[in-house]
């Protein structure tokens, strides 16, 4: 039998204007952030899966379309500090697991004209080898397109430790190369 802990997350703070916002502000978010976290990580039952709208951009390069507003483009550091949280607990953005050199945005913003990948799911990295599929939907009956993942129930009871490989790494050309190259070298 699978176990899983859901939580949805909707951050204090979430949907204001974060470019007015102090470095103690930043930190205050970041500290509740983390707590909320602890609680998640030692509690948990099973599987671990995180989704919800959490208004930050984790990559500024690829989840949002260029603004022509300054006031748009909010603090960086508060998305770097809260997306390093993550890292820290190990965590990992599914949709982005699956999809790492695409963009699509799950928010339209028509006061600041911009598309944003601001909803996430995010799982355990441990837990990666049974996510298999992973996208963005379209926008219905909300302002936000939803996000959609898959697990392979099967992979996920053999354990977080069963390795398997990585068969998105085969999909890009430099991974190939190397792999060639140690082959050759071998």
């Amino acid at each position: 039998m699978m176990v899983f802990t859901n939580q949805h997350w909707f951050p204090p703070g979430s949907g204001r204007e974060f470019s007015r916002w102090s470095e103690k502000q930043i930190n205050r978010i970041k500290d509740i952030t983390d707590q909320v976290f602890q609680e998640l990580i030692v509690f948990k039952e099973g599987k671990l899966l995180i989704g919800g709208d959490f208004n930050y951009i984790s990559d500024l390069s690829q989840d949002r379309t260029y603004s022509k507003h300054r006031n748009a483009i909010t603090k960086k550091q508060i998305y770097t500090k809260l997306f390093s949280l993550f890292e820290s607990y190990g965590l990992l953005d599914v949709w982005r697991f699956m999809n790492p050199a695409e963009r699509d945005y799950t928010y339209y913003s028509p006061k600041h004209d911009i598309h944003t990948r601001i909803d996430y799911i995010l799982t355990m990295k441990t837990d990666s080898n049974s996510i298999f599929a992973s996208q963005i939907g379209p926008t219905v009956l909300s302002d936000h397109a939803w996000v959609e993942c898959s697990l392979d129930f099967v992979k996920a009871e053999r354990g977080e430790f069963h390795w398997s490989l990585n068969r998105q790494l085969l999909n890009s050309e430099t991974v190939r190369k190397e792999i060639e190259m140690d082959i050759n070298n071998f």
